[in-house]
């Protein structure tokens, strides 16, 4: 007898977690028990960090102790300078997927490998983007300690404004951990199997490398410029849907109601535009949601085709000065975070993951 199908595992719930629960059809996030919508904007990325591995938020002084941490590791060992040296030419996500597969293995799944994965993976970005431009990158100012200032300094070769290191901070909190995901199931197989986290996050990096993960920012950015007039948005869209092509940064597999992170990065967007051009990138994503759910939903009224977190993400990256190829990469820096959490999560009681399929091949044949 055949076993009941779960396509894309659907519904199926393999482990128990503390760190995250996702609510699709309330719309909420809570990671650690907090309403992401109380954290994004109020805490910093190395306090997430902190909540992730210590279960609690960190005092001040326990968040600089962790961010210094994390910059101690974001210096990479040679054999990962080096695979970022021989990938200069290549797509970012190609870049970080070899530098990651060229650390060194650790011996524990613990937090302190952790944050050393964490500060590994903003120091990729940051070298393989410098190293694509020929350029050093200048020294940091002295009050650049948090991560997030790291990244900006690094990729837009400056000290950051407050602003932008504040609304980055709210990118990476917003992307640090959203429950189960295909990275961070990919993550959690391979320590499943006793293998070592510098191995699942080379996996989970590879995952969410794919466009129906963590690769669509960047193409729906292209989408966003290529439209470019709010009098050619409906348009756009009715003709998405005609030559049934998918509409990147809407729908999601969990969410029936909007994507909360979508709310909270584009409040975080609102109070980063500043300028007049700004300001209109802004009411153009607006109403480019605004516009599109009301032709979803007239269109497709059963399939409920709510916004989900990409369309703003696009957005903040964008109004930060980060090339669209480095906004996957970036979504790699903040949830390294919770794929590590994972990690640990399920080598603490571990069973391996080991799904069955049901075979609908031939039978009985012979030579």
């Amino acid at each position: 007898m055949s076993a009941h199908i779960y396509r894309g595992l659907e519904g199926v719930a393999f482990a128990k977690t503390a760190l995250s629960e996702v609510d699709g059809a309330a719309g909420r996030v809570t990671i650690r028990g907090y309403d992401l919508r109380d954290l994004a904007g109020k805490v910093t990325f190395d306090d997430i960090v902190g909540l992730l591995f210590q279960g609690d938020l960190p005092t001040p002084s326990g968040r600089d102790a962790l961010a210094a941490s994390i910059r101690e590791a974001v210096t990479l060992p040679f054999a990962a300078s080096a695979a970022l040296s021989r990938a200069v030419a290549a797509d970012p996500m190609d870049a970080l997927r070899a530098a990651a597969a060229a650390l060194p293995s650790p011996s524990e799944t613990n937090a302190a490998t952790a944050i050393s994965l964490i500060g590994g993976v903003a120091g990729m970005i940051t070298d393989h983007h410098r190293l694509r431009l020929s350029e050093i990158t200048p020294p940091e100012a002295p009050e650049e300690r948090s991560t997030a200032a790291f990244l900006l300094h690094g990729v837009l070769g400056r000290t950051p404004t407050i602003a932008q290191t504040r609304a980055l901070d709210a990118y990476l909190v917003t992307m640090s951990e959203h429950g189960m995901n295909a990275s961070t199931f990919v993550a959690r197989c391979v320590i499943s199997t006793d293998s070592d986290m510098v191995s699942a996050l080379t996996a989970a990096i590879a995952s969410l490398k794919g466009p129906r993960h963590g690769g669509v920012p960047g193409p729906l950015l292209h989408d966003l410029l290529a439209i470019g007039e709010t009098s050619r948005i409906e348009p756009w869209v009715r003709a998405q849907v005609a030559q049934k092509k998918r509409i990147l940064g809407f729908g999601h597999r969990v969410y029936k109601v909007r994507d909360p992170r979508a709310e909270v990065l584009a409040e975080a967007a609102g109070e980063l535009a500043q300028t007049d051009k700004e300001k209109a990138l802004l009411q153009f994503v607006q109403d480019f949601d605004a516009i599109t759910s009301a032709v979803l939903a007239e269109i497709k009224p059963t399939h409920k085709l709510f916004v989900n977190v990409e369309l703003y993400a696009a957005l903040i990256l964008h109004l930060l000065g980060i090339p669209a190829d480095l906004f996957t990469p970036l979504f790699a820096a903040g949830r390294t975070a919770g794929w590590c959490a994972h990690m640990i999560e399920q080598h603490g009681d571990n069973r391996l993951i080991h799904p069955e399929v049901s075979y609908v091949g031939a039978r009985g044949r012979e030579i």
